[in-house]
Order: structure tokens, then C-alpha cells, then sequence
């Protein structure tokens, strides 16, 4: 009797330590500025969609806040900001969420997001009477650039021009990019490359 409740004991520690872990460092700055240290709750893959889970401690009550609540949050060495009512061109989809800083640059930041799309399918009725058209969302990630006169989205069409414009202290790598050796696909890994040069210069 005694084993078997040391081991529920144990069992619930760890229970308890592997949600706690979840939580990491962080302060979320408020619409008005206000700035406040504090517990943070991501998604597995770390980037937020609307919401986060937040706790002034880690004996707090949980609060879930949104990209309307916030203006930015920091956790660890990641930093996001709140992107509202932003139409993506030519579509009616609208962004409103939070989205992660990928780059900082002179002039502007480079963010990954997720946007929910609707999407149209046909569901089975079963036993071969036919389908119904559905709408559903799914969820994909965008990339945006913030400037002070506004967002631009960064897709594959204008990448070619705009990420030299954003990297163009490292010629070798901007040159690289003009000369389309390297792709939109490839945005992560040559912000990576650039942020490592950058370092090295300091």
C-alpha cells in the first residue's frame, strides 16, 4: 500500500514538473506599454496563432491573452508582436494575430506568422449517396515585413526585390539573392546566414 502511494506520489510530481516546464521566462508589453515579467505557454511548434497562456508566477492563475491584449510578449530569446486587421492582398483574408520577429533590420522586421485560410473540400454522406461541399481552415504561415509606413506581405513574387533591400550591408549574400542562387523557400536559412555575418561584425 505504501509503495503504490509513494508511486502515484512520484507519478504526479512528474505530471506536475512536465506541465510546469511547458511555462517559460518571459514579459508580455500591454497595449498602454505597461511591461510585465512573468511565466509563458507556447504551442509545441512555438509559434503562437491568437493567443498565449500567461502567469505572473508559477503558483498564479493562468490568463489566456490575445494578439488584442498585446501589443509584443518576449520568451527566452524570441521576441513576437501583434499584427491586427491586416488584409493580406488580393485576398479578404484578414490578419489578425501574432506573428514571430525573425529579423531585425534597419528599417524594418521580418515576421513568421500563421493564418488560418478557408479551404473548400466535399465530405462523404456515406454508402455512395453523394457528397456536401464544406469550408474549413487551415493553417498556414506567412512571412510579413513591418515598416513604420506599413506591412508588406514577403512571398516568392516580390522577394527578389525587397529581402536585397533588407540585407544589402552583406553584399556577397545580397548578390546571391539578386541572382536568384538562392530561393524564397530558402528565407529562414538565408536570414540565418545574414544574422551570423551580422554578429561577426560587432
Amino acid at each position: 500500500m505504501i509503495t503504490r502511494f509513494i508511486t502515484l506520489a512520484v507519478c504526479l510530481l512528474v505530471f506536475k514538473s512536465a506541465a510546469f516546464a511547458q511555462f517559460k521566462e518571459g514579459f508580455i508589453i500591454e497595449k498602454d506599454n505597461g511591461r510585465y515579467p512573468g511565466l509563458i505557454k507556447l504551442p509545441d511548434d512555438g509559434l503562437p496563432y491568437q493567443d498565449i497562456i500567461f502567469r505572473e508566477t508559477a503558483s498564479a492563475k493562468k490568463e489566456v491573452l490575445t494578439y488584442a491584449d498585446l501589443k509584443a510578449f518576449v520568451v527566452g530569446l524570441d521576441s513576437f508582436v501583434s499584427i491586427r486587421d491586416y488584409t493580406i492582398p488580393m485576398t479578404e483574408i484578414v490578419h489578425n494575430g501574432f506573428a514571430k520577429i525573425i529579423l531585425v533590420g534597419k528599417n524594418e522586421v521580418v515576421a513568421k506568422s500563421k493564418i488560418a485560410e478557408p479551404r473548400h473540400g466535399w465530405v462523404s454522406n456515406g454508402y455512395g449517396h453523394g457528397a456536401t461541399r464544406t469550408t474549413y481552415d487551415e493553417m498556414v504561415t506567412h512571412y510579413v515585413i513591418l515598416r513604420k509606413s506599413g506591412i508588406i506581405e514577403l512571398t516568392d513574387y516580390n522577394f527578389y526585390h525587397e529581402l536585397p533591400q533588407i540585407i544589402a550591408d552583406y553584399p556577397e549574400l545580397c548578390q546571391r539573392v539578386i541572382k536568384k542562387e538562392l530561393k524564397f523557400e530558402q528565407l529562414e536559412l538565408i536570414i540565418s546566414n545574414y544574422e551570423h555575418w551580422r554578429r561577426g561584425q560587432r
